[in-house]
């Protein structure tokens, strides 16, 4: 998957996250890895990913605590808990490491490109990072930010009351706003 479909790259770890700017452990590579291994109760399968490293560039400063805020986020919405994040200031880049073992199924955490790119969204709008240019981030934007105010909706339907567009135009635009919080309701496709 290319960087700009994503914006955060994972890949399979091997080994601690290197030192940067700023860094925070809550766990070595070797002692999360050996937890999973217990809980699975045998040596995994080669091709089974059990820690992913996640990488994603910065173009402004963000803070180690606005980083362990979103990881929360992501561990509520995901069940992937971030054990490992170097910010790295002179390359411009954060490095993650992920538990990638879903302990609850008794696999490896299976996040499909359009998963990845939510992921990459909810970062993004919690960071307050530059929103990637094209027509993929749009659905992926306003669907995080539904999720995250329900009545924008609401909101919109009832600026465009009050507003001096046109009978026509006021139609053709609350038919807008209404479908696109159907879409993202799942209710048409």
């Amino acid at each position: 998957m290319a960087m700009h479909d994503a914006f955060i790259t994972l890949t399979k770890a091997t080994g601690d996250l290197p030192d940067g700017t700023q860094v925070w452990k809550g766990d070595s590579y070797d002692a999360r890895r050996e937890h999973i291994v217990g809980a699975i109760g045998r040596e995994p399968s080669p091709n089974m990913i059990l820690i992913k490293e996640g990488r994603f560039s910065l173009a402004k400063r963000v803070e180690m605590v606005d980083l362990l805020r979103v990881m929360k986020r992501i561990k509520n919405m995901y069940g992937i808990d971030c054990f490992q994040i170097t910010i790295d200031e002179k390359k411009h880049e954060v490095l993650l490491l992920f538990d990638w073992y879903d302990y609850k199924e008794g696999k490896s955490h299976v996040i499909n490109r359009s998963m990845q790119i939510a992921m990459s969204v909810l970062i993004i709008r919690q960071l307050k990072l530059p929103k990637p240019t094209g027509e993929l981030w749009d659905g992926y934007f306003i669907k995080s930010e539904y999720q995250d105010e329900p009545e924008m909706f609401q909101e919109m339907l009832s600026a465009i009351q009050h507003a001096e567009i046109g009978r026509k135009n006021y139609r053709r635009t609350r038919d807008l706003i209404h479908y696109v919080q159907n879409k993202i309701e799942g209710r048409v496709k």
